[in-house]
């Protein structure tokens, strides 16, 4: 199934509900047998949402050139 299709948007929430269930549990259960790979995880995924956050308002003119 192509969940990028707009009528399958149903389907595309439940399996994302699905899938951070998921993570969640796999999250909770490393941090109790390795602290290291569950922290370093856990920073990725906050980092990744703020740059979709940004992502509307990022502009690439402010970024350096390079020769």
């Amino acid at each position: 199934m192509d969940y990028k299709k707009t009528e399958n948007k149903e389907q595309l929430k439940e399996k994302i509900r699905l899938l951070m269930s998921d993570y969640t549990n796999m999250l909770v259960d490393l941090a109790d047998s390795d602290t290291h790979k569950s922290a370093i995880l856990y920073y990725w995924l906050k980092d990744y949402k703020i740059m979709i956050n940004r992502e509307g308002s990022f502009n690439p003119k402010y970024l350096k050139e390079y020769s």
